[in-house]
């Protein structure tokens, strides 16, 4: 979520520092662009069986100032369960973000 909402800057400051994500995240650029457009990620943890859910916090003056995320088990009702996690994350970010 960070990588995806930060300048450009920004990103090659995190790729220097955490190495790139191409080894863990084969199709980050297309996926980034995906996440900007949305404004949210959730995605299937395979290696340890939970779904990840994000949302970016911004600041007043629009900057990116953090992410918010939930690992949820899967259960039936999936569909219903990602409407609810992803509008409490974008309600609290909201809130931080008029802080």
């Amino acid at each position: 979520m960070i990588y995806s909402f930060s300048p450009l800057a920004k990103r090659s400051a995190l790729i220097r520092e955490n190495g790139h994500p191409e080894k863990l995240w084969p199709d980050y650029e297309n996926d980034s662009i995906q996440i900007r457009k949305t404004g949210f990620c959730t995605c299937m943890r395979e290696r340890y069986g939970v779904f990840s859910y994000a949302v970016p916090v911004f600041s007043k003056e629009k900057e990116l100032i953090g992410a918010l995320g939930v690992y949820k088990i899967p259960l039936p009702g999936y569909e219903k369960e990602k409407q609810i996690i992803l509008e409490v994350l974008q309600d609290a970010a909201g809130k931080i973000s008029d802080f």
